[in-house]
């Protein structure tokens, strides 16, 4: 009797089987007509998590995937989790979002400081804690006008002169001057020294006879006392040469330059561009007093202030990177060299 009811059991369970077989090959036929008809069907976002979690549960789920390719499934799973992944890793490490409010911000600082280029406006970004990389900032249409680099020149083995001058750049420093034209068009001479370590201007001033006694005072104002300077590079100017006794006497050793060979005093002849870049281009001094004033304006927000790519983005003097107080807070815009550049910062007052 047993043998009988198991037999008719299995009887039943075989016609549904076969039942259930001859649907689903009609379901998979029509699945295929369709995907004949439409190649690309359309699927939103519950259509990818239910097939997420079939890939999930049925490991041989590519075989009666019909509609998309196994490939497309994949690509789905992979998208979602590693969205989710950096998501929460994003959020572990605090990094504030660029959103729509930091694109904003962006294109005001760009709007409001023209000459300022992408390294320097990814600096006072990260002053406000926006973590936004300089593709980031290069990105975005309208912010700053396509810039041709030269290529890069192939690397040495071994140790290079970067390397070197970093062992040694605490101890070193640059002096020189370039000519700026007043508005009677005589020329004024502006003298300046700086540093290697933290390329930072250790003094500067203004002079129409940039004389022997002149620098001489010069260099006793920008080392005074223990200045930890031992080298001093300068170029084949006739009065830096005839100055060689003299920086001996404050512990310094002179270090001429090649003739026309400018790129030996690199960082000098960089912040001479730099400052013609950003300050003397756009402005006619009146005489030697104005330029003076205005000058050392500059060289404060440049020790102080501006934000360097050899230094990490922080300024020669260290800058501190400040969060937003409060919910709610605005960045707002300190003026420097008289509205020249500015300096952002986020307002403490509620």
């Amino acid at each position: 009797m047993s043998m009988i009811l198991l037999a008719a059991f299995l009887s039943v369970q075989l016609l549904f089987a076969r039942y259930f077989l001859v649907e689903l090959i009609a379901l998979r036929h029509q699945v295929i007509v369709l995907k004949r008809i439409n190649p690309r069907p359309k699927t939103n976002g519950r259509d990818r998590l239910l097939w997420r979690i079939i890939a999930f549960l049925h490991p041989g789920w590519k075989k009666f995937c019909v509609a998309w390719q196994p490939a497309t499934v994949v690509k789905w799973h992979r998208e979602t989790l590693f969205k989710l992944f950096w998501t929460w890793i994003s959020g572990l490490r605090g990094r504030r979002p660029f959103d729509e409010d930091g694109i904003a911000l962006l294109r005001r600082v760009a709007k409001e400081n023209p000459t300022w280029e992408p390294s320097r406006l990814r600096g006072e970004l990260r002053k406000l804690r926006y973590a936004v990389s300089l593709n980031t900032v290069k990105k975005y249409p309208g912010i700053l006008p396509e810039q041709d680099r030269p290529p890069r020149r192939k690397r040495l083995d071994g140790p290079s002169w970067m390397t070197f001058l970093k062992l040694h750049r605490e101890y070193i420093a640059a002096m020189d001057y370039f000519v700026v034209y007043s508005l009677g068009f005589s020329p004024m001479f502006v003298f300046f020294v700086i540093d290697h370590s933290r390329r930072r201007i250790l003094h500067t001033n203004v002079t129409k006879y940039p004389n022997l006694e002149w620098v001489k005072q010069q260099l006793r104002e920008a080392f005074p006392g223990e200045h930890g300077i031992r080298f001093l590079i300068h170029d084949n100017d006739p009065v830096f040469v005839a100055l060689n006794d003299f920086m001996k006497n404050l512990g310094i050793e002179s270090k001429r330059t090649a003739f026309r060979s400018p790129w030996m005093n690199g960082i000098a002849e960089r912040f001479v561009k730099t400052i013609r870049a950003e300050l003397t281009d756009h402005i006619i001094p009146l005489n030697e007093r104005h330029l003076a004033r205005l000058v050392r304006e500059y060289c404060k927000y440049y020790n102080e202030d501006r934000p360097r790519t050899t230094l990490d983005l922080d300024s020669p003097e260290g800058r501190a990177t400040t969060e937003q107080p409060f919910p709610g807070a605005k960045v707002v815009q300190f003026p420097r060299v008289r509205g020249l550049h500015s300096v952002y910062r986020w307002e403490t007052a509620a």
